[in-house]
């Protein structure tokens, strides 16, 4: 494959991502409380987070003809002989029966979630019966709504759990949570943010194609 065809078929995604993600955005509700929480969850007649990003995961799979090879579960990693905890994430993304992307979806990532998380990715790669399941270039996505984690916090998850060089994080608005004045959508997503998770998803796939 010539990489202008890969070049094409990345534009291919962000175009359609693009839209869904800017209507989503557009449509949002104003102002805080539940109708905005519904709405992120998808709890009312609205598509939620995990949706958006479940659609541009399976449209970059089919642009690179990876349906038929692939599932997106968000199912448990259970433990046959129940000496350690089942474990998951909210996507798993498996390309001929390996993991090759475990995405995290959370409209708000904070310190306690994040540092929880960071956990979460150090078990997932350490646990025999997770580790199987996974491809040798596994990565993970943090993906939000908004991110308020300083640099302390990265460094000190670093030290303690480690695989940040396989965890790339994906904040959509591009700022950190607003003040009650403001929410998620008010500013529109980020083009450099979306992007980067086009790029992000589309450069495992195109490995496997």
């Amino acid at each position: 494959m010539k990489e202008s065809d890969n070049m094409n078929k990345i534009d291919i995604v962000k175009t359609y991502a693009n839209k869904l993600v800017g209507d989503w955005f557009d449509n949002a509700p104003k102002g805080q409380g539940k109708p905005l929480k519904n709405y992120t969850s998808g709890d009312g007649d609205n598509e939620g987070f995990e949706s958006i990003t479940h659609k541009i995961i399976n449209k970059s799979l089919s642009v690179y003809n990876l349906l038929d090879r692939s599932k997106v579960n968000g199912d448990y990693f259970k433990d046959d002989d129940g000496l350690h905890d089942d474990q998951r994430m909210d996507n798993h993304i498996w390309i001929d029966d390996k993991v090759v992307i475990i995405e995290e979806n959370r409209a708000w990532i904070d310190k306690p979630f994040y540092t929880l998380k960071r956990a979460v990715v150090n078990t997932i790669m350490r646990l025999p019966h997770v580790n199987k399941h996974l491809s040798k270039d596994v990565i993970f996505l943090f993906t939000s709504l908004a991110r308020d984690v300083t640099p302390k916090t990265e460094s000190t998850s670093e030290y303690i759990h480690g695989y940040g060089n396989k965890i790339y994080d994906i904040n959509l608005s591009g700022h950190p949570r607003r003040t009650n004045k403001y929410n998620y959508f008010d500013n529109g997503f980020s083009q450099k943010e979306l992007d980067k998770y086009v790029e992000l998803i589309c450069g495992v796939f195109s490995k496997y194609e």
